[in-house]
């Protein structure tokens, strides 16, 4: 005779029913509410938006931007600047308007005549000094966009008609003031 020794019976523990996700949840998990568009860091919920640069106007109100690359992209400006004002004052038209030859006075802030760097052939990643010229923040923004509509006025290094109109109308209010 067979001993029939019982054998212990397997448990099973109850599993947890799965919730079934929505498409949109599922969609939120896939698609990133903010992407650094330098690092490429993504951020899947509010929580994850920490370290990307406020913006009270963006959606989420973060800036595609996190707070890393924007100290390296500031900290690179104005190195790159300050080379740039050393070699445009080595130049013999100084800090000179490329569009309306009037003097740049102001080197930062945002003001109309504090300096914009211009990139004359249109490549803004070309870094080299031949490329660049020094521009009134206020002559540069009409020469890219001179309606006021977001659209590019690029013409290569030619000057525009409104550039031209600008060098006169302020050569007539420095006129005007002396």
């Amino acid at each position: 005779m067979v001993d029939n020794e019982e054998t212990p019976l397997a448990v099973h523990e109850p599993t947890p029913l799965a919730i079934p996700r929505t498409p949109i949840e599922e969609l939120r998990e896939l698609t990133a509410l903010r992407i650094c568009r330098f690092c490429n860091l993504k951020a899947h919920t509010e929580e994850d938006l920490k370290p990307f640069v406020r913006d009270r106007h963006s959606i989420h109100g973060r800036q595609n931007l996190c707070r890393k690359c924007s100290r390296e992209n500031s900290r690179e400006y104005r190195f790159r600047t300050a080379e740039f004002i050393k070699i445009f004052r080595a130049r013999p038209t100084g800090l000179q308007c490329h569009f309306c030859e009037e003097p740049v006075t102001k080197l930062s802030g945002q003001f109309s005549d504090s300096l914009a760097i211009h990139s004359l052939d249109g490549n803004h990643e070309n870094w080299d000094p031949l490329n660049k010229g020094p521009t009134h923040k206020y002559c540069h923004n009409r020469h890219h966009n001179p309606r006021g509509e977001g659209s590019s006025n690029w013409q290569g290094d030619v000057v525009s008609n409104h550039a031209k109109y600008m060098r006169g109308w302020r050569r007539k209010r420095r006129d005007a003031n002396d």
